[in-house]
């Protein structure tokens, strides 16, 4: 009788070793999977910085700071080489946003390919396939993602506009395109949620348009000096923030053409 507890205790003790086993396997497999996930971050990261950097260095080769110049600083030909869809090209001075812009036939294809193509889950900046490419529309859409690495690429910085002082130093983003030059006016900024119906491209009537800005000054996370007419057109920009799940930073601001190219 006095055996008994003996081999009781054996076994388990074998059964913990194989639990222990288990467990001390599972956390491997975890900790593997999770330096691979790190790692293969970091690599997608730095694939799509050199991308872009070799991108904006030979775009812009060829960049004339003038205000008087008569054709666009970018180089479309190189551009259009590299992606047929070359729309424009975004500025927002004194951050990292210096971006092509491009379209595809749906609004999902450029959150995981670079501009040139390169599957990258860094995405691209892309106009809205709904809209017209050529900034006719009364409301033109663009969308790039928020990224944590470094400074943070694509749209992280439209999240800096939660404060009125970044508002204050940065009110106006350039939009090249290969006909026009082109400022946005930066009129709001609100945080909402993907789901929320914070799109509209166009409206049925002047007093229709005029309620969406609205909307958007009144939740506005800055105050802006610049009106809308029911006459002009607006720029929205749309990224995700890290404040909420499905979280969105949205900004909105005038249109408006400085000059157009010589053909």
């Amino acid at each position: 009788m006095s055996e008994k507890p003996k081999k009781t205790k054996k076994i388990l003790n074998k059964k913990g070793r194989i639990a222990l086993n288990i467990l001390l396997a599972a956390a491997l497999i975890t900790a593997v999977y999770s330096g691979y996930k790190v790692i293969s971050g970091l690599i997608g990261y730095h694939q799509a910085d050199q991308k872009y950097e070799t991108i904006q260095t030979e775009a812009k080769k060829a960049s004339n700071t003038s205000a008087a110049v008569s054709k666009s600083s970018i180089d479309w030909d190189y551009l259009k080489a590299q992606n047929p869809n070359a729309a424009a090209w975004i500025t927002l001075p004194d951050s990292v946003i210096d971006y092509p812009v491009t379209y595809a036939l749906d609004n999902s294809y450029y959150l995981n390919h670079l501009f040139d193509g390169t599957e990258n889950y860094a995405g691209c900046v892309f106009i809205d396939y709904n809209n017209s490419h050529d900034f006719k529309d009364k409301n033109t859409v663009m969308y790039a993602h928020y990224m944590k690495n470094g400074e943070g690429r694509m749209f992280t910085a439209l999240n800096n506009y939660v404060d009125q002082s970044y508002y204050d130093g940065h009110k106006t983003i350039i939009i090249d395109t290969p006909t026009a030059l082109y400022h946005m006016e930066v009129v709001a900024g609100i945080e909402t949620t993907g789901s929320s119906n914070y799109i509209q491209l166009s409206f049925a009537s002047s007093a229709g348009f005029l309620d969406y800005v609205k909307g958007f000054v009144d939740q506005s996370t800055f105050q802006s000096d610049v009106t809308v007419g029911e006459g002009d057109q607006l720029i929205t920009l749309s990224t995700c923030s890290p404040k909420q799940y499905d979280g969105r930073y949205v900004l909105i601001g005038k249109l408006v053409k400085v000059q157009d190219y010589e053909k």
